[in-house]
């Protein structure tokens, strides 16, 4: 009763006498607003929601039920098919792939010789079987091929068991002429030693009587020089641990199956050593470069110009933003520009510092610039990026930080003068500032922000970029709403303002349709139209208006 209250009429023109009617034809009126659904048939019973009985409908619904399911089973078998007809597609493609990497080049895949080679071999089978001669003889030519096979293996292998055993007896040979050496020269060193000890004992005694006393003196003289040379050893021992453990510090991968802990590991070492040796490490010094140029460094080189590329473009769009906002009054004879200048921040400023380190004097360089020490740099900073042990969530915020270019750049606002051209105001922060300027700023930011956000380029407004502003212009005054609308507008956005009424007389200007919004109890209503419309309205009531108007603000 409340929501279908319409009177019956026979024809539209009985429309005119009632509020709310509705004709036999399905066109109602309700209030200043008609419309008719022609979607479905008006005797169409299934569309029916009113009536005292629900049977007719319920039988209308009963009818179509076997048509729909129909249709509903007929989609199915068709989704079927297309799924089957896509899974046959699918498998098709990743032949087709599996095909287009394999064979890359057409002139490799040669059918012709393929099927020549096919039947030659049928050709050759079918003479096999003809003749059993053939097959023997085959079947023999077979057992020698394997036969040769097994010999050509021996006569490798004769070689190099000669070559090893020639080297073995070499070897030997020299150790034991080694071995021969030495010996003389212990026992060389033993007579000098004994010499020198009787020496330092001086000449054996004369008479019995003395003996004794030059037995004393003498083994303390030989006690002596063995403390000495244990001191002597322990000193050395001492000196060739710290280079151990120097060594095990800088390359510990290399020293896990190593003793570092007593001198019986420089056996081991000594062992590295000769390897280092023999591999000849500094034959890779050449492809070392190659590859820290090639690989590290040029990644690293696109990476820094990509961000230069990227803070570029911030540049680029402030100055887009400031040739828009040069044409609108900041204040009288006055105008208002964004300045952006590199940051001070020490962390970007080392971490610019680094990547010019590591790619500067690239271009035309020699093979010095690039050594170890600039691998070192690459290392480091990769290190850095992955995430050091223990450092990991500091490394990641230091890299959110380095690598957003916003951050490399600090943005302030100047008010300048028009006629000269002169600094007028900084504005850093809006710290000490008056309620207007708050305002006048806090406007400029936004919009220059979304126009950043959008990308605009300067005369481009064909764009449709949307912003919409809830409980806008409310506080303000009426020249900064101006300013704020004038803005928005030089920069191409179109606005839904939600606004109280009484900033209405400021935004009308610069409005193109108005919704308006009106609420009763627990009931709210739109109303769109044009803003001639709402001024016509306006003139004929005057009052009675609701207290939140929604404002589609564009360009006029």
């Amino acid at each position: 009763m409340r929501r279908f209250d319409h009177q019956c009429v026979l024809d539209p023109a009985g429309l005119a006498c009632h509020a709310r009617a509705v004709t036999r034809a399905g066109q109602v009126r309700d209030n200043n607003r008609q419309e008719k659904d022609d979607r479905h048939r008006v005797d169409d019973r299934l569309s029916w929601v009113l009536g005292w009985d629900t049977r007719d409908r319920r039988a209308a619904l009963e009818a179509a039920r076997p048509a729909l399911l129909g249709a509903v089973q007929e989609a199915k078998e068709e989704l079927s098919r297309r799924q089957d007809r896509g899974s046959a597609l699918q498998a098709q493609d990743r032949a087709l792939s599996t095909l287009s990497h394999q064979f890359t080049d057409a002139a490799r895949v040669d059918l012709a010789a393929a099927h020549e080679a096919q039947r030659a071999a049928a050709e050759h089978l079918a003479a096999l079987r003809r003749d059993p001669e053939i097959a023997e003889l085959e079947v023999r030519l077979q057992e020698l091929k394997a036969r040769l096979e097994e010999l050509d293996a021996e006569v490798k292998i004769v070689p190099g068991e000669k070559t090893t055993t020639e080297r073995s007896l070499q070897e030997n040979r020299a150790a034991l002429a080694d071995l021969d050496v030495a010996t003389v020269d212990l026992a060389q060193q033993a007579q000098d030693v004994l010499d020198r000890a009787r020496t330092d004992a001086g000449a054996a005694p004369v008479s019995l009587s003395r003996v004794e006393r030059w037995e004393r003196d003498l083994r303390a003289k030989v006690e002596g020089q063995a403390t000495s040379a244990r001191l002597q050893r322990s000193q050395v021992e001492q000196a060739l641990m710290k280079e151990i453990g120097s060594y095990a510090n800088g390359w510990p991968a290399r020293v896990v199956d190593v003793d570092t802990t007593s001198v019986a590991g420089r056996v081991d070492l000594l062992a590295i050593r000769d390897r280092l040796v023999a591999d000849d490490l500094p034959r890779f010094e050449r492809d070392f470069r190659d590859k820290l140029q090639s690989n590290a460094i040029n990644e690293i080189a696109m990476f820094a110009r990509k961000l230069d590329t990227d803070a570029g473009d911030i540049t680029e769009r402030i100055a887009t933003i400031n040739a828009a906002l040069a044409d609108i009054d900041y204040q009288p004879g006055t105008r208002i520009e964004l300045a952006v200048e590199p940051t001070k921040d020490q962390q970007v400023r080392d971490f610019r510092g680094q990547l010019r380190a590591i790619t500067t004097g690239m271009v035309g360089a020699g093979d010095g610039a690039y050594n170890e020490a600039k691998f070192l740099a690459v290392r480091e900073l990769l290190d850095r990026f992955r995430g050091r042990e223990g450092q990991v969530e500091e490394d990641q915020r230091w890299l959110r930080r380095v690598t957003d270019v916003r951050n490399w750049h600090t943005f302030a606002a100047t008010e300048r003068s028009r006629d000269e051209d002169s600094l007028v105001e900084h504005y850093s922060d809006s710290d000490g500032k008056s309620g207007g300027q708050k305002e006048k700023l806090a406007y400029t930011i936004l919009a220059a922000s979304l126009a950043y956000q959008y990308g605009l380029a300067e005369g481009d407004s064909r764009g449709f970029r949307f912003v919409m502003i809830d409980e806008a212009f409310g506080r303000g005054s009426e020249e900064s709403t101006r300013y704020g609308l004038d803005l928005f507008g030089r920069l191409g956005l179109q606005l839904l303002v939600v606004t109280p009424l009484q900033k209405i007389s400021t935004i009308e200007p610069y409005v193109q349709a108005v919704g308006y919004i009106g609420k009763t109890g627990t009931t709210s209503r739109l109303r769109s139209m044009t803003v001639e419309e709402y001024r016509e309205m306006r003139a004929q009531r005057l009052s009675g208006l609701p207290s939140t108007l929604a404002a589609a603000v564009g360009a006029r």
